[in-house]
């Protein structure tokens, strides 16, 4: 029994999983083109992926009526391959011992071909584990006729490489044994007889000669309810993490797609600018739109997003539910975040200093009164609520944009400046809230709608983690060890059912901690193998709050929200070239697939050897930064950034981050630390 319906947020770490089929599934399932599908971390490509596996298919009664097939069949069989760290590692052990055995250098023809040999027998052999867990578990079964056709052909294949025992093959099941087998003789590197096999398999069969054999005989063979019969079953191949490719693996996997047009459909998923999707082994060949679709998980709106995250909670609770006690499923429920209140920043504020009557609050409600008094006296009675000057609200925010630009309320007194004053004030609304609250030295709250959307950044996995530790927080009064299934199921259902909203206090604990947990993640790197990480995040983590909490001459409100990181590459690359992390475009990606940054390659101002970044805005409650996170851009200096990553001239990230922000503002407050 889980004990909460938000964990884990991993597909890989599920042992039942909760698949809900979005419409990128939908669409990839109707064409015949090589799909490629791109995403940062945890944005739902391997979810996609899955949603077309047959054995997810066939296991996954809910995923299948999401599709609205109800009893119909799929046109397709899916088999799902994903590429670990060590597949490049291992191909590359192989080259090198080949090249030993034939005393040369391996050909670019023989690397493409050793590469064919071990993926295609990669994937036969994922195809076949699928086949003998659901025929294990009764949920398909063969042709016996076309079975022991498929193995004849099979073996005839595989004497080529010599296996011993190969005419032992009867079943898939004896199949599955023996391409282990040989697989087997690319992992033992070590041993100079089994890669004698692995060389043998390289020249046994031709690129290409497996997956025909999977398409037109096993593939035939499959006998299921979810199968249409006596019909052609297209072939899909789905393959996962292809970023693990070596960018000559990526290539030779372009060109091996390019050659196997029309009888297999392939869907390549891979992190967000870590595969190579144009480039081949061919000279002067490259994929192009007309050979592949690009499919950008990412590429959805707010709007689209938040129906995302809605779909997947109500879908996990509902799941939940089911698994523990039936009668507590109401199926019409769907979880809305409004539950969460879409509060806004003067009410923040108003929560805030409740019950505080420090010099500092008064002193700044004083103030506040006054702004509220003179813009009453130039705003019409129809247009006060959108300034928050009603009888029963204080323009907190607006008090703080008025007086940080110095803006002079009566002088706004005709509709047109209105409404060009209320845009200025809405913009620069965020970065308000954050220095209202450092006026009165209180912590910011995070709560509404918009800040959990906000603390995921557009990725699934992480609005998994917020709901997560909402659900454990919402439920965790009364719970009742003695009957936990019951009483978890029923706090699931208040959790899904109830009208009542999340507490403020409550939603802001909950995005405190995951941004916590994430900020603890970064501090432990320091003591790992590459505390350059952990300086350059911490020391841009330390800047960004500056940014965003100095407002000595207004300048958090008047250019609200700095963030946005912009290093020339080439600079870098010229003061770090003794380092190791001298390649930034290469650590940058690295740290964004740790979920720790957002690489922003399509802002506008960046010049050509530019690289822009942010960092992920679940680490703004940490930082009591603006819950928008970072969206003006700030450059950095690529030998200060060195410096700080190489600690040539030993110094913390807080001292670099001030010493940093003295240089950009001009201040000297006190003896610079670094000379330039």
């Amino acid at each position: 029994m889980m004990l909460n319906p938000f964990q884990p947020t991993k597909f890989e770490h599920e042992n039942r999983p909760v698949v809900w089929l979005s419409p990128w599934a939908r669409s990839l399932a109707k064409t015949k083109k090589p799909d490629f599908v791109v995403g940062t971390r945890g944005s739902g490509k391997t979810t996609v992926l899955r949603s077309l596996h047959t054995k997810t298919l066939i296991e996954n009664d809910f995923l299948a009526q999401q599709y609205g097939y109800k009893g119909r069949t799929f046109h397709w069989f899916g088999c799902y391959m994903q590429f670990n760290h060590s597949f490049q590692h291992l191909t590359e052990q192989v080259l090198n011992e080949v090249s030993k055995v034939h005393g040369r250098t391996v050909s670019e023809l023989n690397r493409y071909k050793l590469f064919c040999s071990f993926f295609e027998l990669s994937v036969l052999e994922s195809l076949l584990e699928d086949l003998r867990s659901l025929e294990d578990r009764e949920l398909i079964h063969f042709s016996g006729r076309k079975e022991k056709r498929a193995c004849d052909e099979l073996r005839e294949i595989l004497n080529e490489i010599g296996v011993a025992d190969v005419n032992l093959m009867s079943d898939y099941n004896d199949a599955l044994r023996l391409v282990r087998h040989i697989r087997g003789a690319f992992l033992a590197t070590y041993d100079q007889v089994r890669i004698a096999d692995a060389i043998s398999a390289m020249d046994a069969f031709t690129p290409t000669t497996i997956i025909k054999f999977i398409r037109e005989s096993i593939v035939p063979s499959i006998r299921s309810e979810r199968l249409p019969r006596g019909k052609e079953v297209d072939l899909y191949i789905l393959l996962d993490d292809c970023e693990n490719l070596s960018d000559l693996q990526q290539r030779a996997l372009n060109t091996y797609l390019r050659s196997t047009e029309g009888i297999a459909k392939w869907v390549v998923a891979y992190v967000r600018g870590q595969y190579n999707t144009i480039q081949t082994t061919i000279p002067e060949t490259s994929l192009s739109h007309a050979d592949r679709n690009i499919c950008d998980v990412d590429d959805r709106s707010e709007e689209d997003f938040r129906n995302f995250c809605e779909s997947v909670a109500t879908l996990r609770l509902n799941n939940f539910l089911r698994s523990s006690l039936s009668e507590n499923v109401r199926e019409n429920t769907k979880f809305e975040l409004s539950k969460c209140g879409r509060p806004s920043y003067n009410i923040l504020v108003s929560e805030i200093l409740e019950g505080y009557q420090s010099a500092a609050v008064q002193k700044f409600k004083s103030e506040v009164g006054t702004t509220k008094a003179k813009l009453a006296s130039v705003i019409g009675v129809g247009q006060r609520e959108s300034f928050h000057v009603s009888a029963t609200r204080m323009p907190y925010v607006e008090h703080v944009v008025i007086s940080s630009l110095d803006l002079d309320v009566l002088s706004f007194g005709s509709e047109p400046d209105q409404t060009r004053l209320r845009k200025e004030l809405h913009r620069k609304s965020a970065a308000a809230y954050i220095i209202a609250c450092r006026v009165c030295k209180r912590p910011p709250l995070y709560a509404g709608d918009r800040f959990v959307l906000w603390a995921s950044d557009g990725n699934i996995r992480d609005f998994l983690d917020v709901m997560a530790e909402m659900f454990s927080l919402h439920t965790s009064r009364g719970a009742s060890s003695d009957n936990q299934n019951i009483t978890l199921a029923k706090a699931c259902r208040r959790f899904l059912n109830s009208e009542e909203r999340f507490s403020i206090k409550i939603q802001d604990r909950c995005i405190r901690n995951v941004s916590h947990h994430s900020y603890e993640t970064i501090q432990g790197i320091e003591d790992s193998g590459e505390p350059h990480i952990f300086y350059l995040l911490s020391g841009l983590a330390e800047l960004q709050r500056i940014l965003h909490h100095y407002n000595e001459n207004g300048e958090a409100v008047r250019y609200p929200e700095r963030g946005i990181f912009k290093v020339n590459v080439k600079q870098f690359s010229v003061s770090a070239s003794e380092y190791e992390f001298s390649n930034l475009y290469g650590l940058l990606r690295r740290i964004e697939r740790d979920g720790f940054i957002r690489l922003e390659e399509n802002r506008a101002g960046l010049e050509r050897e530019d690289v822009a970044f942010r960092l992920h805005r679940r680490l703004c409650p940490v930082l009591d930064c603006s819950p928008r996170g970072a969206y003006e851009q700030v450059r950095i200096d690529p030998r200060l950034l060195v410096r700080l990553l190489s600690q040539s001239d030993p110094v913390s990230p807080k001292l670099w981050a001030e010493d940093y922000f003295d240089r950009m503002v001009g201040h000297d407050r006190r003896q610079q630390r670094f000379d330039v």
